[in-house]
């Protein structure tokens, strides 16, 4: 098997790409579509492909990120089900040619908890006949991707080839004997077979109903671990399922790893961050979980505030804020210069007018929205930039905001022009929701800088904390920026 970049990555490395909106869930379930047309007919790990289904999920899936719902680890990642998982939207046979055509009428209750969870179903997995030891004669049987002459285990043979191969990122398997743990072995990944009950049998296909077992088959055992955390757990419809709380698997997974470390990586403790409102709301918030599932040995506490704090006396191990740094005694890391943009929505220049240079803006016939400045208490000044010229011009305007949400939605709605951070509005300005009205005046920017006490040894929690917010920022393409770097503030 030759190595691929994105069929082998795992379970929480395509949850990351798709986090982070480096990948769709559309664009990577149509790769390992097809990826299953050119290899399935090879290994014959997938009785059914729900090719149309599937699209449709990821495609669900996108809109849901591209608005910030974020179910878990598993959202948009594409996934096989052993096929004796009850499906009503497609036939669960158990590896029997009997119940070939047989289609249930409600769904098992762990694929309907994968499928909550944001999991992309690619279709059925094939097992031995009756979950027994062998394939049932008219069946192609599944075959070891590793060396086809190889065994491939049974009876979730299927679910170990289909993984294994890159045709999927985790499945389901199922163990009673041992059908979890041998193709698991024999195809090199990590299978679980849970405690009896931690997962519930509720529309499984059973052969021993006291030793059946269901389980992730994954790549890694992180993966497995994410898997396990949405199918375990009481179910009414089970009243073998264990009642008692499900761990936070992928977290104890982290936590094992940084207890064990030695290295720098195992960062522990809690932090206190002090975080402007636009940023937090705009950067910041879709990419907190990230952060703690990149580090689960940390708890973090974050405090939206207009200004800065003593960070000191306060108890604040850093801050977060938008603007020139006042004379403190205090460490500022500048992290990002945001363009400033003047905007306006189609509703106002049709009642106005659009300026054609930034000196109009002065006249009565338009209104602009003025923005406090929180360390003076005063309005921002109107200033336009370009080529070292700096344009300053005094607006009129009847209406001033101390927030930027305030001042972004009356710009919406028509009541006049403003001045924006070139944060978060993406949609709007491609919508043509807001237009930008002189783009010729590019240079204007307003810093982000952290802040954090001048010390000779700054603490790994805020160091990773810094990087972490310097790569999400990286991670978004920008206009160029000027070069940021670290001072003192005296």
């Amino acid at each position: 098997m030759s190595a691929d970049p994105l069929h082998y990555k795992s379970i929480t490395e395509i949850s990351g790409l798709i986090r982070r909106g480096e990948a769709k869930p559309s664009e990577i379930t149509e790769t390992i579509l097809s990826r299953i047309a050119k290899l399935d007919g090879q290994f014959h790990g997938y009785v059914h492909v729900l090719a149309e289904r599937a699209m449709a999920q990821a495609k669900q899936h996108d809109a849901e990120i591209a608005r910030g719902i974020w179910r878990g680890p598993l959202h948009g990642v594409p996934i096989g089900l052993k096929d004796l998982c009850y499906t009503s939207f497609a036939p669960t046979a158990g590896g029997t040619t009997i119940h070939a055509r047989f289609v249930p009428s409600f769904n098992a209750t762990i694929v309907d908890r994968l499928e909550l969870a944001g999991a992309v179903t690619l279709g059925k997995l094939k097992m031995t006949e009756g979950a027994y030891t062998s394939h049932h004669p008219a069946v192609e049987a599944p075959l070891n991707p590793w060396n086809v002459n190889y065994w491939v285990g049974s009876s979730s043979s299927g679910s170990g080839v289909a993984t294994s191969a890159g045709l999927c990122y985790g499945s389901i398997g199922s163990d009673t004997g041992g059908s979890i743990r041998f193709p698991s072995a024999t195809c090199g990944l990590t299978g679980i077979k849970p405690t009896w009950g931690r997962v519930s049998r509720h529309g499984i296909f059973p052969l021993a109903d006291s030793l059946d077992h269901v389980g992730p088959m994954c790549r890694s055992a992180a993966d497995a671990a994410a898997m396990l955390g949405v199918i375990a757990g009481a179910d009414a419809n089970d009243p073998t399922a264990l009642r008692a709380p499900v761990p936070n698997y992928l977290a104890g997974i982290g936590e094992a790893a940084a207890a064990t470390s030695k290295s720098r990586d195992a960062v522990r403790g809690r932090l206190r961050v002090n975080v402007d409102p636009l940023f937090s709301r705009m950067v910041l918030s879709p990419k907190l979980s990230e952060f703690l599932l990149q580090n689960p040995g940390m708890e973090l506490r974050i405090e939206t505030r207009d200004r800065i704090a003593d960070l000191v006396s306060d108890g604040f191990d850093l801050a977060v804020r938008f603007g020139e740094p006042a004379p403190s005694a205090l460490i500022a890391r500048r992290v990002l210069d945001a363009r400033v943009l003047t905007v306006a929505s189609p509703i106002y220049l049709e009642r106005h007018g659009r300026p054609r240079d930034p000196r109009e803006l002065a006249s009565r016939d338009h209104q602009c929205i003025h923005a406090i400045d929180a360390a003076t208490g005063r309005p921002f000044d109107w200033e336009f930039w370009r080529g070292g010229e700096v344009v300053p011009v005094v607006v009129n305007g009847r209406l001033t905001v101390t927030d930027s949400g305030t001042k972004l939605g009356a710009c919406l709605a028509g009541f006049g022009i403003a001045q924006v951070i070139d944060l978060g509005i993406d949609d709007h300005l491609r919508s043509g929701a807001l237009i930008e009205l002189f783009p010729d005046w590019p240079d204007e920017r307003f810093p982000l800088y952290v802040y954090y006490a001048s010390r000779n040894h700054v603490p790994a929690k805020v160091r990773r904390f810094i990087d972490f917010i310097t790569d999400t920022l990286a991670a978004k393409p920008r206009s160029p920026r000027k070069s940021a770097g670290l001072r003192k503030v005296s």
